[in-house]
């Protein structure tokens, strides 16, 4: 019999072959999806608003940052102004894992609070989601 780690004859694979090649990377991809759970979440999101529309988008989202400030998950809400153009706002939140990020994300504040800043954006939104390097234990 073969052993499984052994080349496959002719080119080809064995079937024990193919199964522990599945199985690594079954292993693999759920390590890293689990790496992505374990830790923070920080979640980036950049608009471009409208001119004229800074006042009302600033009153939006300081709206929503005092209602989010209790989420579950949440750890952290900021606004931030771009200093060399004031169009340019970007909201950084930092959730306890993915998980409370997505709830988040799909609760009806979220989509009717996106739904209106929509409309007062001269670009489309920019999204970006980072997590703390020492939480990713894939790159030691």
């Amino acid at each position: 019999s073969l052993c499984p780690l052994q080349p496959p004859r002719r080119g080809r694979e064995s079937d024990d072959a193919k199964a522990l090649r599945r199985a690594r990377k079954t292993m693999i991809s759920r390590a890293k999806v689990a790496t992505v759970q374990l830790g923070k979440v920080i979640r980036m999101s950049e608009r471009v608003v409208k001119p004229s529309q800074e006042i009302k988008v600033k009153e939006l989202l300081s709206e929503v940052e005092k209602e989010i400030r209790d989420w579950p998950g949440m750890l952290s809400a900021e606004t931030l102004v771009d200093t060399a153009d004031p169009h340019r706002f970007v909201v950084v939140t930092e959730w306890e894992s993915r998980k409370h990020l997505q709830h988040w994300l799909k609760s009806d504040l979220c989509k009717d609070t996106v739904a209106k800043l929509d409309k007062e954006l001269d670009k489309p939104v920019a999204y970006r989601e980072l997590m703390h390097h020492e939480d990713d234990v894939f790159l030691l």
